[in-house]
């Protein structure tokens, strides 16, 4: 019965008759993204301290998760437009979530791939932040109201169909699923060792889904938010200067909400403090030798 609910809304948002902000399957943009995937890889990391990520979500009123999905669709907007490759329709993104409900005591993971439609590539990075967060929690609000079997059965058969239109090599003449994977997995908040050693970082790479080519998959660890993208290289041979737009649209967002501007203040603020600091160190310090050179000059034991 949930499922044949959530087939009604899909059907009325396809007459325009709801008003559903669950993006329909299959009915994500063609770009350079859904490409046949062939063999060859490129892979591409970039690392943003996790406090500014915090700090940017706060003041624009969402989450960590809302901001790295509007860095990645700005990044992704910005190298599609250079390419010729931006298209009128949102972007739509395959965002694997996990469900459970925080009272569950059941052991194991509720998870679903949900579709998650991303911002119009005419947008500032406000808009385009408020666009993503809206989208991003209505579509989990509407699915974690769902059944476990209903969640898991609708992930199974859409992934299916995608999977089966990819082996038939039908890939590039139906519409794609969604155009990349983004997935954000939470990591420890401390830095690990081995034997003494600290491991500086951990890069998540990931594989490509059916009818993409590319797979940007973030990782937290010791606070940092650690990005490893995946994609075709064949399809995407410039995959470094994709990943290199994404802490530049966090510069663009920090700008947009004022942090630029109160962080360079804070800066400033802990300087001065500083150089006040080592002042009055400086001054107690050099009493005793003043007094010792005029005793010198005196012939004063």
């Amino acid at each position: 019965a949930e499922l044949y609910t959530m087939i009604l809304k899909h059907s009325l948002k396809a007459l325009r008759l709801g008003d559903s902000k669950v993006p329909i399957p299959f009915t994500a943009p063609r770009t350079l993204l859904n490409q046949r995937l062939t063999a060859p890889r490129s892979v591409a990391t970039a690392t943003i301290d996790l406090e500014r990520l915090r700090r940017a979500g706060k003041a624009a009123g969402g989450t960590i998760n809302d901001v790295v999905l509007t860095l990645c669709d700005a990044a992704l907007t910005r190298y599609l437009s250079e390419h010729g490759e931006l298209p009128p329709k949102p972007l739509v993104a395959e965002m694997p979530v996990d469900l459970r409900a925080e009272d569950h005591e059941d052991g194991g993971n509720v998870i679903s791939i949900l579709l998650v439609e991303m911002a119009r590539g005419n947008m500032n990075v406000d808009e385009r932040f408020n666009a993503i967060r809206d989208s991003s929690h209505t579509v989990i609000k509407e699915f974690s109201g769902l059944s476990n079997d209903a969640v898991m059965t609708y992930t199974l058969v859409v992934q299916v169909l995608a999977q089966l239109g990819d082996s038939l090599g039908l890939a590039e003449r139906l519409p794609p699923l969604g155009n990349l994977v983004i997935s954000n997995v939470p990591g420890p908040p401390q830095a690990l060792f081995m034997r003494g050693a600290r491991m500086t970082g951990i890069f998540p790479l990931s594989t490509v889904a059916p009818g993409t080519v590319m797979n940007i998959t973030v990782f937290s660890y010791a606070g940092k938010m650690l990005f490893g993208l995946v994609a075709g290289r064949d399809a995407i041979p410039d995959l470094q200067q994709l990943t290199d737009y994404i802490p530049e649209s966090l510069v663009e967002f920090e700008q947009s909400l004022g942090l630029s501007d109160q962080e360079n203040a804070e800066k400033s603020s802990a300087a001065r403090i500083k150089k006040t600091t080592k002042k009055k160190r400086n001054g107690k310090k050099s009493a005793p030798g003043a007094t010792k050179g005029r005793n010198r000059k005196t012939g004063t034991p």
